[in-house]
């Protein structure tokens, strides 16, 4: 764990620490919210959370971009490239746009007095990408280290390095996952990589053939230990199209590490761990794009960890035990039976959990080993949560959509919202989370950074002022996002079996019109305080269970979706569209185009809870599956009437 000035605001890790606490000492005589400033654009949007030490605070963007701001004002101090960010149309798949650059969320070393991120950087001239690990002097933004990061023998275009970094003994410990649901079969390893420079050493979970394993996505990166031992919960594997995953193979786990389970060439050394965990229900997991890493792991009091994923069960795991692979000491079902994304927090007792369905408290029993569902907060509350000033604050995100506005301060006793905020413009990240220190808190919006007073404050002074960024404005929100409106110009092809041309049954193909392109203009910056809770959030929309799809021989996909209304039932229809990119002309007239072929649409409802929908596919497009060796990138379309339209990346084998 970094070490700080006693009495120093610092926020200098995902959730502050080395174990996620989330948990903020500094707001002690807490305020209303007070906008206290909000920046310019800084040229790309931020997916990561801002880090905060002294009187600085540090963002970076997926355009590459490094900024220390003052965190009086938001001034910008220094500004320092980390590389020439991969222009998204140059990978071939991916959700985050118009360029990858630096997403996840930096670390700052105060033994070494800098802050590191790693960079996705492109070569312009081979049109080849590499990841980097890069540091800058926290004092003047001299770049002080740059490694590369990625593991032998991998295609980096394949890999997105989203998990937040960490620190353990000198060694940078961070992981990568795939982009947009691993449009390659590739392993994603877990990295650790000497702060003072030195070649990056990996771990990998033990693929067992014709599967590949995931790595590490979940926002909230690895925990770290005291003990200096490393916490990663790992996400699922890719199974074949034809035979279900039945070894295990660490993956959909927590795995506990030592810097020395880390080697150069994971791919041919012999791979070790120092425990893990597997969930009972591991094979239905793998099986079922069900991650139990969805979500980082949580460090609590007396040597237990807690771990929920996407199934919507929170493990309790004996630290001591996993040398053994030991079985959890307690489990329950947590956020109504639907899944967590990002990172938890953890204070005075109590577990807070992010969920599809909104925040959840847990309390904790050391003694006793077990932990107990309190309450729920608001629907749309979809962020990763934090403490700070007596309160659980967290971002309504947009869900898997990305572009939330509002900002919650929920009461951490029952979940009601003592404050909410709007935000000045839509944040990006679909888990995003705020930081805390010095009185104040802080938030990614979009592509600027936004201060709220919660306490009295050691920095002083309330308004934006200072040097003007050098990078032009951007849209906070362009991207298409896994389940989202689809932003992006493309073109629409369409293949009918003969005869159901045009038909809304759940056999055959159907026309489905093209989207334009569109670009969300940011609001103008607005706040609202209010001491009563505010009118119910809109209920979250349909939501689909698996993005891994499975064809029959006799061309039947079985879709599983689930109806978030207690009360009100879903109906609507599912659309599968085929994904793919075609790229023509030369040199500077070379574009590449999206083009979208409907492959089969389905009609269901009304109906409640978790439901099934069958859809038929066309001779043709069994045809193509097997061309493109079984695989083939989906988006999987959900309209309701008078509901949201969701777009969600899938894949079909």
């Amino acid at each position: 764990m970094t070490s700080v000035a006693q009495g120093e605001p610092a926020w200098t890790t995902y959730h502050r620490d080395a174990e996620r606490s989330g948990d903020d000492p500094d707001a002690t005589e807490p305020i209303a919210p007070v906008l206290a400033w909000h920046t310019p654009s800084l040229g790309a949007p931020i997916w990561g959370q801002p880090l905060v030490l002294g009187s600085h605070v540090y963002v970076a963007t997926v355009g590459d971009e490094i900024y220390e701001l003052n965190a009086s004002t938001g001034a910008i101090e220094w500004q320092q490239s980390a590389g020439t960010p991969v222009p998204a149309e140059e990978l071939p798949c991916g959700d985050i746009k118009p360029t990858v650059g630096i997403v996840s969320t930096p670390v700052i070393d105060t033994s070494t007095d800098a802050i590191y991120a790693v960079a996705d950087t492109w070569d312009a001239s081979t049109k080849e990408a590499e990841h980097m690990l890069e540091g800058f002097n926290l004092q003047t933004g001299e770049r002080v280290l740059s490694t590369p990061v990625d593991p032998p023998g991998v295609d980096p275009e394949t890999l997105l390095q989203r998990s937040a970094l960490n620190l353990d003994k000198g060694d940078i410990v961070f992981g990568f996952g795939g982009n947009d649901f691993s449009c390659s079969e590739e392993l994603a390893p877990i990295v650790a990589a000497p702060a003072l420079g030195g070649a990056a050493r990996f771990w990998q979970s033990h693929s067992v053939l014709p599967t590949t394993a995931g790595g590490m996505w979940a926002t909230s990166g690895a925990a770290v230990a005291g003990s200096g031992n490393i916490y990663a919960a790992t996400a699922n594997p890719l199974p074949s199209a034809d035979e279900p995953i039945t070894e295990y193979d660490y993956s959909d786990s927590v795995i506990q590490l030592s810097l020395g389970d880390f080697v150069s060439a994971p791919a041919v050394e012999p791979l070790t761990q120092s425990g893990w965990f597997e969930p009972p229900d591991w094979e239905y997991l793998s099986n079922n794009d069900r991650d139990l890493g969805s979500a980082g792991s949580e460090l609590l009091p007396g040597g237990i960890l807690f771990q929920a994923g996407k199934e919507g069960t929170g493990f309790l795991i004996d630290e001591a035990t996993m040398s053994s692979g030991a079985a959890a000491v307690f489990s329950h079902e947590v956020c109504a039976g639907q899944g967590s994304f990002g990172g938890d927090s953890y204070a005075e007792s109590t577990i807070y959990i992010p969920c599809t369905n909104g925040v959840q408290a847990l309390a904790y029993d050391e003694s006793a080993r077990t932990f107990t569902p309190l309450w729920q907060g608001p629907a749309g509350a979809f962020g990763s949560p934090i403490l700070s000033g007596g309160l659980v604050w967290v971002v309504a995100t947009g869900g898997f959509i990305g572009g939330g506005e509002t900002l919650y301060g929920l009461d951490p006793a029952t979940g009601a919202p003592t404050y909410t905020e709007t935000l000045p413009s839509p944040v990006a990240d679909h888990f995003a989370s705020p930081s805390a220190a010095g009185g104040r808190l802080f938030v990614a919006t979009g592509c600027s950074v936004t201060a709220y007073q919660i306490s009295q404050s050691p920095y002083g002074g309330s308004g934006s002022s200072g040097k003007t960024p050098t990078t032009a404005e951007c849209s906070p929100y362009t991207s298409q996002s896994e389940e989202g409106p689809d932003t992006t110009a493309h073109e629409e092809s369409t293949v009918a079996a003969p005869g159901k041309g045009g038909t809304d049954t759940a056999s055959g193909a159907s026309t489905s019109g093209s989207a334009s392109s569109s670009t969300a203009d940011s609001p103008a910056p607005t706040t609202h305080s209010s001491m009563a809770p505010p009118s119910p959030p809109s209920l979250p929309p349909l939501l689909l269970h698996t993005r891994l799809l499975h064809a029959t021989s006799s061309g039947h996909v079985q879709l599983t979706l689930r109806c978030p209304s207690p009360s009100s039932p879903c109906r609507g229809t599912v659309t599968l569209r085929w994904e793919f990119a075609v790229t023509g002309g030369r040199g500077r007239h070379r574009a590449r185009h999206v083009i979208f072929t409907t492959l089969a649409r389905a009609s269901f409802g009304p109906t409640h809870g978790d439901f099934t929908v069958r859809l038929h596919l066309d001779r043709s497009a069994g045809t193509d599956l097997r061309r493109h060796h079984n695989r083939l990138t989906l988006q999987v379309v959900i309209t309701s009437p008078g509901g949201k339209t969701r777009r969600v990346a899938a894949v079909l084998r």
